[in-house]
């Protein structure tokens, strides 16, 4: 009997002995095909997310500020928090977990932070999140910038730069997030509190991950809740705090 012609699906197949099989072209090209699909089926789950965690960062930015707000009607200004006075300085946005105002911790920490463990048996007495030692870092939105050094939440510039940080031609002035009282020979002039525009905090964990025209990506969160993305900063002096939306 005569053999069987090639079939459409590319291998061959004899009546002798039954069998079918692809030849070492034929392998070569169906690897190359799945190799190819699988790249891009990698790239596009790497993509998706990458976008995930920047969507899920800039709602954990937003709850931030809303809570931030609530805890103003409620106290009159923003949780207290000053680096060089770790010993009596609040916890800064570590109280809005405390007092309820977030429910899930998990909304202090990125989901790109490398640090992402949190021990619930830690003292919430403890002073500053940074030396917290069950949780080190893990509010990632209160620790320093790796770029320009700043602290990202620091509600009192006032405390070391004096009532002139009330005047908006200062440089301090948007990043002024405590409300500041202004006095004059000893009397009280008037009570100031935050802009809309005035930063929050930032997040800087996406910047290896999150491009725009080969430029990491930061998430800058205002006082009125509302979250935009920055290029990263180039050298220290460009810092975030004094960023106008």
């Amino acid at each position: 009997m005569r053999n069987l012609k090639l079939a459409p699906t590319g291998f061959r197949r004899t009546e002798e002995d039954g069998q079918g099989g692809f030849t070492a072209l034929e392998l070569v090209i169906v690897v190359t095909i799945l190799a190819f699909i699988f790249t891009l089926s990698f790239a596009f789950i790497r993509r998706t997310a990458t976008q995930n965690h920047v969507n899920e960062c800039a709602g954990q930015l937003r709850a931030i500020a809303r809570a931030l707000q609530l805890y103003r009607l409620d106290y009159g200004d923003v949780p207290p928090w000053e680096p060089a006075q770790v010993n009596d300085a609040g916890r800064g946005l570590w109280a809005l977990y405390d007092l309820n105002y977030l429910t899930n911790v998990r909304v202090l920490n990125c989901p790109d932070n490398p640090t992402s463990r949190y021990d619930e048996t830690q003292d919430v007495n403890l002073p500053a999140a940074y030396s917290d030692p069950t949780n080190p870092n893990y509010n990632g939105y209160q620790m320093q910038d790796p770029i320009t050094g700043e602290w990202k939440y620091l509600p009192g510039r006032w405390q070391t730069y004096g009532d002139a940080v009330g005047t908006p031609g200062n440089p301090y002035y948007l990043r002024q997030l405590g409300r500041w009282v202004k006095m004059s020979n000893n009397s009280l002039v008037e009570v100031k509190f935050p802009a809309d525009n005035t930063v929050v905090t930032w997040c800087h964990f996406h910047r290896d991950s999150y491009t725009r025209e080969g430029v990491g990506q930061d998430l800058v969160v205002y006082s009125d809740g509302h979250v935009e993305f920055f290029d990263q900063p180039r050298a220290p002096t460009e810092g975030r705090a004094m960023l106008v939306p």
